[in-house]
Parts: C-alpha cells; structure tokens; sequence
C-alpha cells in the first residue's frame, strides 16, 4: 500500500481481507480530505481537489489555463 498525491495505490496480490483494509483506509483518506475542505471552506478559502477530464492534448494546454487560479488559490489540489 503507497499514499500518492492523497490517492491510495495498490500493488501486487491481496487477500479478501487485505483488499478490505485498503478499502477501508481509503474511505478514511477520503474522509480527511472532506474534513479539510470543510475547514477551508469554513475559513472562506477556496480549498480541496480539482479533478479535469480534458483529450490527451488537454494535459499540455491546461497548466497554461490553470495556472493563475492555482497561484491565487493554493489550497486547492490538482487531481488526476
């Protein structure tokens, strides 16, 4: 089990159990990235994950579209 980027990833071969466990660790990663967005947001910042679906040119034009709203609201994280 590896945390990246606040995504749990998995490799190799897990027992029913052990699938569970990381079900279950990821629902609380989960968990702790709604409590901060609830803080943020408490706060009156701009916080949390932003996830972009864009074609497979998108990933070279987006940062450039991206990139003022991320200096102005650094609390938010880019997701993939």
């Amino acid at each position: 089990m590896d945390r990246r980027r606040g995504t749990l990833v998995l490799s190799g071969v897990y027992t029913d159990f052990g699938k569970e466990i990381a079900q279950a660790a990821e629902n609380i990663l989960n968990e702790v990235h709604a409590i901060n967005y609830k803080s943020e947001a408490f706060t009156g910042q701009l916080a949390g994950r932003l996830r972009i679906a864009s074609v497979s040119t998108g990933k070279y034009v987006m940062p450039n579209f991206l990139t003022d709203f991320i200096e102005k609201h650094p609390e938010v994280e880019l997701g993939t």
